[in-house]
């Protein structure tokens, strides 16, 4: 996929690699004060209305006791794609199986490099026990499923990765590319592409993790299905995941698919991802697509990601999906119409999606045609929480059909439909070079020293929160993904 901005090179450089940060407790940043004047709701423009199909699933293996949450959070390693650098070390402790897809033969042990499997579907039928390891050769190509319904245990995982130099080992062209229906699950340094989902935790299936991979060409890049829960992707450069799961010219409103990452599930971590191309042709509306789709799910945690021209970074539907938080996001966009975020009220048929909260994401969108965030069909306190956002898109900065929960944002580019919180403004943030793909905050940034205490002790880059950015003896936290020095 091209990015469409030249500084989103410089973006997606920039923050590849993350400082580990966690979020802590969080407490309740208050509710606002209404502003007394209402702007005029014209209908918004939506886009698709979520329908995800799920991907049928075989039936999974008794799933034991969840494991203890896999390791702490690690810097991407999806940098390394296409690289001839050291993979870093392994969680797990063995013994490795190895996976050749040039050398390998079925009849090996498969317990070293010189005697190691060849196929995916050896792979998928052996039975692996927590702490072991299944390695594939990079700069091999599999086309098939990869299926492992093991789990770890006692603090053990079973680890999915690679072995060798060069380029991330492919696996490409089944149903799904990976499926997990155990617990205790680790996939990194794999690359899954042109499948339905590039990797899919199944239901029942939980404390996985995806790290360190690249996904690809698929109708939705990670699959967290209904009924998986407490998994996490983390440091994952999930790119061009555009292809339509419906794509039909009637009826006129179930097309859906080009999910970045796809989210039944509930209380599931997305941190640290580059997130990217998930837009695709719609015969309903145009174009479609999201960087994190959530149907369902309830409790989701998406913090401290990076997306880039994505025609929506999320869109929220279906009455059970509630609870679901986006914090110190960087979302940017030169399509011609994307939005950041769409919800809906009880008035819509896949609503009410209870509960959404937004905090310190910085949005910037560029296309003649773009939104900040649509809260539509009954938006209310009960729908929409947002604190400390920068919100900038062209069309329109956002849009809600009623008083929501809202202060302490920034707003810029195109108009503002709702009624804004005392302590929200409309003006310019001021980053340091956004032509340059610097959005850091410039000295004398309204955004500085301006927030609220949103519960989180470190901003996108892993920077101390909150920081005494204006030098007055006092620290305050910063609106936005970054916080100032």
């Amino acid at each position: 996929m091209k990015l469409r901005w030249a500084f989103a090179i410089a973006v997606v450089t920039a923050t590849l690699v993350f400082a580990c940060s966690g979020q802590e407790e969080r407490s309740d940043p208050g509710s606002p004060t209404a502003a007394a004047t209402k702007t005029a709701r014209p209908t918004p423009k939506l886009t698709s209305k979520p329908t995800p199909a799920a991907t049928p699933a075989p039936t999974s293996a008794p799933t034991p006791p969840p494991p203890p949450p896999s390791p702490a959070p690690v810097a991407s390693q999806a940098a390394e794609q296409g690289t001839t650098s050291a993979p870093p070390a392994l969680p797990g402790t063995g013994p490795n199986y190895y996976v050749d897809d040039v050398n390998g033969n079925d009849g090996n042990s498969g317990m070293s490099e010189a005697a190691a499997w060849f196929s995916l579907n050896k792979a998928s039928t052996i039975t692996l026990r927590p702490g072991e390891r299944l390695l594939f050769k990079r700069g091999g190509v599999w086309a098939g499923t990869l299926k492992i319904e093991e789990s770890g245990a006692g603090g053990m995982p079973v680890v999915i990765a690679s072995y060798g130099s060069g380029p991330l080992p492919i696996i490409q062209g089944g149903n799904d590319c990976i499926a997990l229906f155990g617990s205790g699950i680790i996939v990194m340094q794999i690359q899954a592409q042109g499948c339905w989902a590039g990797v899919r935790i199944a239901s029942g299936a939980s404390f996985d993790r995806v790290e360190g991979s690249v996904v690809t060409g698929n109708v939705a890049g990670v699959h967290i299905s209904s009924g998986a829960s407490d998994n996490i992707l983390i440091g994952n450069t999930v790119q061009g995941n555009n292809k339509m799961s419906k794509l039909t010219p009637s009826p006129s409103n179930d097309d859906s698919g080009a999910f970045g990452i796809l989210l039944n599930g509930d209380r599931n971590e997305v941190l640290h991802n580059l997130i990217s191309g998930s837009d695709a042709f719609s015969y309903d509306y145009g174009r479609d697509g999201a960087a994190v789709e959530v149907y369902g799910g309830q409790g989701n945690n998406i913090r401290h990601n990076v997306a880039v021209d994505n025609q929506a970074f999320s869109e929220l539907g279906d009455s059970r999906s509630r609870d679901n938080t986006f914090a110190y996001n960087l979302v940017l966009s030169s399509l011609p119409d994307s939005t950041f975020l769409v919800t809906r009220g009880s008035e819509d048929g896949f609503g009410p999606v209870a509960n959404t909260q937004l905090f310190n994401n910085t949005v910037v969108m560029t296309g003649a045609g773009s939104q900040g965030f649509v809260c539509h069909a009954g938006c209310n306190s009960s729908i929409l929480t947002m604190r400390n956002n920068i919100v900038q898109a062209a069309l329109k900065a956002g849009y809600a059909d009623g008083d929501f929960d809202e202060d302490y944002n920034i707003y810029a580019g195109g108009i503002t439909q709702f009624p804004l919180g005392p302590h929200s403004a409309v003006g310019n943030p001021m980053f340091n070079n956004p032509g340059g793909g610097d959005f850091h905050l410039a000295r004398g940034s309204p955004a500085v020293d301006s927030g609220v205490d949103a519960g989180y002790t470190a901003d996108l880059e892993g920077r101390y929160v909150p920081h005494d950015g204006n030098a007055d003896g006092i620290a305050v936290a910063d609106r936005g993904a970054f916080e100032s020095n």
